[in-house]
């Protein structure tokens, strides 16, 4: 009985912190230009559907980091996403294969020695918390980004009020 309120604890746990994280995916998405978006902000939420969101990160990587490169350079900026983009594939990437291993090792007797099973874990850990470290931070930085009219490609039209 004890195990399963912690494990009822820890699947709670991993909602609101996944929902946290999926929030500031969403939120950036938001305030990237309709026009821009590669992805809808809505469909980072596809990241809650099991299995499917082993594909769907991948897709979501791309479709944040596309969406922001295209923003930036529209506005005549150098874009900042390089970092987020590799960061966000290596976490694709180590969470994706820490499921498969684990997979081959529970129902096909894979042996697949635990240690890099759990190495892989830590690796997609980490680099789950700096994607989102870097996301946030590319957030911030669209939030302090001129509107749309005072856009260093707009600077130099003169504008009749």
């Amino acid at each position: 009985m004890f195990l399963a309120i912690i494990q009822f604890i820890f699947f709670i746990i991993f909602l609101v912190v996944g929902a946290l994280f999926m929030n500031t995916l969403a939120k950036t998405l938001k305030l990237v230009r309709f026009e821009n978006r590669k992805i809808h902000p809505d469909q980072v939420w596809l990241l809650f559907v099991p299995i499917f969101n082993y594909y769907w990160l991948f897709r979501t990587v791309a479709g944040v980091s596309e969406s922001i490169d295209t923003e930036y350079k529209r506005r005549g900026l150098p874009s900042p996403i390089a970092t987020a983009t590799w960061i966000g594939y290596v976490y694709a990437a180590t969470f994706t294969l820490n499921f498969l291993l684990t997979v081959l090792n529970r129902y096909f007797s894979a042996n697949i020695p635990l240690l890099l099973t759990g190495l892989i874990g830590i690796a997609s850990f980490g680099f789950w918390i700096a994607y989102w470290i870097v996301i946030a931070g590319l957030k911030q930085q669209l939030k302090a980004l001129p509107a749309e009219e005072d856009s260093l490609i707009f600077s130099n039209i003169p504008v009749q009020h």
